[in-house]
């Protein structure tokens, strides 16, 4: 299983404040810039956060737009993992 995180801010000084992020809390996976709001446009992101839950055909199986609670994660991850 693999995470991306996208950042919809995606400007010079926000990549300094996400790797700061990033580095501060211990995460390791990769973060996406959208520097010009295409990801946010492609994939009709209208609150954050909004997390995808993708398979590995690379078809959305699951959205959800706000904080994730245990539930709800279980549900998503139920939609991509046999």
């Amino acid at each position: 299983m693999k995470f991306l995180a996208v950042n919809l801010t995606g400007t010079e000084k926000s990549l300094e404040g996400v790797q700061q992020f990033m580095s501060k809390n211990g995460y390791t996976f990769p973060v996406l810039l959208d520097r010009d709001n295409s990801v946010t446009i492609s994939y009709q992101v209208r609150g954050i956060p909004t997390s995808f839950f993708i398979d590995p055909q690379g078809v959305i199986r699951f959205k959800y737009t706000g904080a994730m609670n245990g539930e709800i994660l279980n549900t998503a991850l139920s939609k991509i993992i046999p």
